[in-house]
């Protein structure tokens, strides 16, 4: 008998024939389906379906091939996060097959924005839902010499070039991307990570989705530029001059005081250096890399059962592969992560600590009751991030949004990746442990099988702590702490 996400995904195939492409198992997921909008394919959404589905809401990406404008890109972002809100309501129920006609509404409202020099053409065939149509789109007669102009290389074709060019030096390259709420923002490209899929890195790791990139500049020279159809990495656009003579009249200078501030920045990263938090606060001063988290607020783990339950799977996985020891995290490290924030200097972690403290009455209002999380089996993030399953909570996902919500509103920055996933790392490789180590990418995964269905236990929420993310430890082993606040007494 089909499961319930094998008869939607059926039905998607059913109603878009040609235009839905579904893949099984990939990492923690067990679908990842992507849909093709209109006749040139150019919008993509991609739904990575988890195993807890339709209990805990989809992975969702949209992106456009021709976006070429920062309104497009808005437009692409605010539906992405439109399906996302909608995945939240919709949790408990059959979701894709609506959420997929929710993409026909927003198209109808205003396909140029999506589909530039088009037009719109309704298609026949409709999912079931009476009042939703789909859109089908085709090149406009009336952009005859826009059509002409020669395509552009893709954000994506740069970021390869880079990465596997030698005469290029990754350290001089920024890249200039949309926020969703700052807007284009820069950044450094080493900060990024670049050779896995957004829905793989951690919430610590920072990932842009390519179609969000803008710019790239090579020093404090641009090379390549979507608004401006600019490229001067392949030429595909006309232009005359060659990156391999940009990287030249660049000079060195630029090479030697970026690799200057990349082991600066792997300073102020590295999780094991012996600094105090008086130190970490006046090295934010200097630290321009407002693109990456410093902070998380969490939940931690202080059950002994949980603890040793996952020191007792990490040592024998460290049996099998002694080199792993550098990967597994201390037992008194265990956290659920809420959000991952960029506070810059004392007056925003003060800012921080001031705003959380006084959410304690409305959190005490609306969560009188205890949240009790259940811990259960094992799984990774693409075989680098080995963690504990939390449970889908209701209560757990409505207590983190409402703290979300709060820190924006305050004007504070959340800098995170994926939507609100939570779960405990037992153990990760990252890239400063991987080149120190010699180790690879990933963790085999005949090490953690014997392991998937462990049940770990339960952890009240009781208390939420603020922590630098590169900072010591504390005298018990926990991150250095510079808020921690007691939810026991809400319980009533």
């Amino acid at each position: 008998m089909a499961s319930l996400i094998e008869e939607e995904v059926a039905r998607l195939k059913l109603e878009l024939p040609g235009s839905c492409k579904v893949i099984r198992n990939q990492g923690s997921y067990r679908y990842i389906v992507n849909l093709k909008i209109g006749s040139t394919n150019s919008l993509r959404v991609r739904f990575a379906i988890p195993d807890a589905y339709p209990n805990t809401a989809p992975d969702i990406t949209v992106r456009n091939e021709f976006e070429t404008s920062t309104e497009n890109v808005e437009a692409v972002s605010s539906l992405e996060e439109e399906l996302i809100t909608s995945a939240k309501k919709l949790l408990g129920s059959p979701m894709l097959v609506q959420l997929a006609n929710q993409v026909s509404s927003w198209l109808e409202k205003d396909p140029r924005t999506f589909f530039p020099n088009s037009i719109v053409e309704e298609k026949s065939s409709q999912l079931e839902t009476p009042t939703t149509s789909r859109v089908k789109v085709n090149p406009s007669s009336d952009s005859e010499e826009d059509s002409k102009l020669p395509p552009l290389r893709t954000a994506a074709d740069v970021v390869s070039r880079i990465l596997w060019d030698k005469q290029l030096d990754p350290s001089c390259v920024i890249v200039g991307y949309l926020d969703r709420f700052a807007g284009v923002i820069e950044g450094k490209f080493q900060d990024f990570c670049w050779d896995q899929p957004i829905s793989a890195v951690d919430n610590d790791t920072l990932a842009i989705p390519r179609h969000r990139i803008q710019y790239f500049k090579y020093g404090d020279v641009k090379m390549w530029d979507k608004t401006e159809r600019l490229d001067l990495v392949f030429g595909s656009t006309g232009s005359e001059v060659r990156l391999h003579n940009l990287v030249r009249e660049t000079g060195d200078s630029h090479t030697s005081q970026a690799k200057d501030e990349e082991r600066d920045r792997w300073a102020i990263d590295g999780e094991d250096l012996d600094i105090d938090y008086n130190t970490i606060m006046e090295g934010m001063k200097e630290y321009k890399n407002v693109n990456r988290p410093n902070f998380f607020l969490g939940v931690r783990i202080t059950e002994k059962d949980i603890r040793a339950k996952a020191e007792s799977i990490t040592e024998k996985i460290i049996t099998l592969d002694s080199r792993l020891n550098a990967c597994a995290l201390s037992s008194a490290c265990f956290h659920i992560t809420l959000a991952t924030l960029r506070l810059d200097g004392e007056p925003q972690i003060r800012n921080a600590i001031h705003l959380l403290k006084n959410l304690q009455p409305a959190l005490k209002e609306h969560f009188s009751e205890p949240i009790v999380l259940t811990i259960d089996k094992l799984d990774h993030f693409y075989g680098n991030v080995l963690y504990a399953k939390v449970e889908h909570n209701p209560k757990l996902t409505r207590f983190a949004e409402f703290i979300r919500g709060s820190i924006l509103s305050g004007g504070l920055r959340i800098v995170d990746v994926h939507c609100f996933s939570p779960h405990m790392t037992i153990m990760k490789i990252n890239r400063p442990t991987q080149r120190q180590y010699g180790l690879p990418r990933t963790i085999d995964s005949y090490l953690y099988q014997p392991f998937k269905n462990e049940y770990f236990g339960k952890q009240i929420v009781s208390d939420l702590f603020l922590c630098p993310i590169a900072a010591d430890r504390q005298d018990d082993g926990f991150y250095q702490t510079v808020l921690e606040m007691s939810l026991e007494s809400f319980a009533g």
